[in-house]
């Protein structure tokens, strides 16, 4: 049965990190898969809001300076 050793030669990798990256694909295709449109969508915005406010995109740019007037009671 050489043809059988010839269709599955290469899987599962024996590369590590190409093993490592197939998990994670793997991974994170069954993690869709278990995911509502809905929430697909809301990660998405969320992320993409998340990386325009990490770039400079969106956002405030000044922080405003801490109020240290006030004193803490024990």
């Amino acid at each position: 049965m050489p043809e059988h050793d010839t269709v599955n030669a290469g899987w599962p990798p024996r590369d590590p990190l190409l093993a490592g990256v197939m998990e994670r694909v793997v991974w994170r295709v069954n993690r869709l898969r278990c995911m509502t449109p809905a929430e697909i969508r809301h990660r998405v915005l969320r992320a993409l809001a998340m990386r325009a406010e990490r770039w400079g995109l969106v956002g405030s740019h000044a922080i405003p300076p801490p109020d240290l007037a006030h004193a803490f009671r024990p």
